[in-house]
């Protein structure tokens, strides 16, 4: 089975990400983040780390991990771990374990991005969902119960953030060529826009998966053919018939052509 791991800051978009991957490829998504909340409420040592911002040690993450690895359906059919590891050692410890990780997504998002996104958060206590006070509001009948979690101030993200600044290095280097780094925001050459969608995203985590067997890119502006005839360029039906074959009519649906058109800079014609 495929092995992934997902490594990004938080509120960097791994839960979306994590949902679109485990679609595709069948795999069973693993959130430590959600496996730690879940235990906190049993465990007030891990809960008051979890409200100062602060990383649970390692032994209890691995501690808690391992008992969701040994149940059948991570053997069956893989794992997408989100939120693991997130040190050098927890990367050892899952190799001794015997997971072999395939490759590793690296979402790198810019810190401003980050802190934006975790401090307007909301959240609806009753329907469970998450909604942001400018991007994604909450709707009136549900906008005078919406809560702020504990731990979503300014002070305790960019905590939160240093922590795993100082990791992701390490956990980059040890998985050396497996990695494959997707910029959002941070100023680097070539890196996706800060207000970008989460499937143009996902178009961009498919192609670093897989390769050249990836036909449907949007960015590649792949439904547009090569033809040379009478020195004009031509719709091509073979390249139309993949292009919906990869199932990317979601893309056009959530109007990713007019991200594809605003970084038209980048595309071979």
């Amino acid at each position: 089975p495929i092995n992934l791991v997902l490594l990004g800051p938080p509120a960097g978009g791994k839960g979306t990400q994590a949902e679109l991957m485990s679609e595709r490829y069948g795999m069973v998504h693993i959130s430590t983040g959600d496996l730690l909340r879940a235990r906190a409420k049993f465990l007030p040592a891990m809960a008051e780390l979890m409200k100062a911002g602060r990383l649970v040690p390692d032994d209890v993450v691995s501690a808690v991990l391992k008992e969701r690895l040994a149940e059948s359906d991570c053997a069956m059919r893989g794992v997408l771990l989100d939120g693991f590891p997130r040190t050098r050692m927890q990367a050892q410890a899952l190799e001794a374990a015997g997971v072999d990780v395939t490759a590793v997504i690296h979402l790198q998002v810019a810190d401003e991005i980050v802190v934006d996104r975790i401090t307007k958060r909301r959240i609806d206590p009753m329907s469970g969902k998450i909604y942001h006070v400018t991007d994604n509001p909450p709707p009136p009948d549900a906008a005078p119960r919406v809560i702020q979690r504990e731990d979503d101030t300014v002070e305790k993200t960019r905590a939160r953030l240093a922590a795993y600044h100082a990791e992701a290095d390490a956990i980059a280097e040890f998985y050396g060529d497996r990695v494959k780094v997707i910029h959002v925001g941070d100023g680097s050459a070539g890196a996706l826009p800060i207000d970008v969608r989460p499937v143009v995203v996902f178009d961009e985590v498919r192609k670093a998966l897989e390769g050249d067997t990836y036909w449907g890119s949007v960015l590649r502006s792949e439904v547009l053919a090569k033809s040379f005839e009478c020195g004009t360029r031509s719709t091509s039906l073979l390249s139309v018939a993949q292009f919906f074959e990869h199932s990317r009519l979601r893309l056009l649906r959530n109007g990713c052509l007019v991200d594809a058109a605003r970084r038209a800079d980048r595309v071979a014609l």
